[in-house]
């Protein structure tokens, strides 16, 4: 684990990613599943924007803040990035409508078939993947099958006959 980035930069890393796994880590009966989430947004209070499909189940069931966790990593990236803090259903249309960085699409599903969460950041840890030692790539010896009937012949020739005479 290394030291955290700046804000600025920790929130360049996490629109670098993009893609997270999102944990409810609530006691309560009814929680969300455990969902892959694009984050959407990261505003200036450092509250990070994202979407879940909305449930079967009212939403009033369900706590409007709970704990919860990011898991963000993409394939190719050198670090990856572990978040934990409070999350809380934006349901209210007002709220929606008037939510900063998200566009009028999302906002839309926002109301009908998903939910919006936003979830401030509590703990952060960040985490430099060690890239693999490159060892050299040796060529190859690939031996022709004439070329090793010759090294025979070779040796029954030459080497053979020396070790019988002695």
């Amino acid at each position: 684990m290394q030291a955290l980035p700046s804000q600025t930069l920790l929130k360049n890393k996490i629109l670098d990613l993009k893609q997270a796994l999102f944990f409810n880590d609530s006691y309560a009966v009814l929680r969300f599943p455990i969902s892959i989430i694009n984050v959407l947004h990261v505003d200036d209070a450092d509250q990070i924007w994202f979407m879940v499909n909305r449930p079967s189940q009212q939403l009033s069931e369900f706590e409007k803040e709970f704990r919860a966790r990011l898991s963000l990593y993409k394939k190719g990236k050198d670090f990856f990035l572990d978040i934990a803090g409070k999350a809380c259903l934006v349901t209210d249309p007002e709220e929606i409508n008037h939510a900063d960085g998200i566009d009028e699409a999302t906002k839309k599903l926002a109301m009908t078939s998903m939910v919006l969460i936003r979830m401030s950041k509590r703990n952060v840890k960040y985490y430099v993947i060690e890239k693999p030692v490159q060892w050299p790539v040796l060529p190859k010896f690939t031996l022709r099958p004439s070329a090793f009937v010759k090294s025979l012949q070779d040796i029954v020739k030459n080497v053979i006959p020396v070790f019988q005479s002695h």
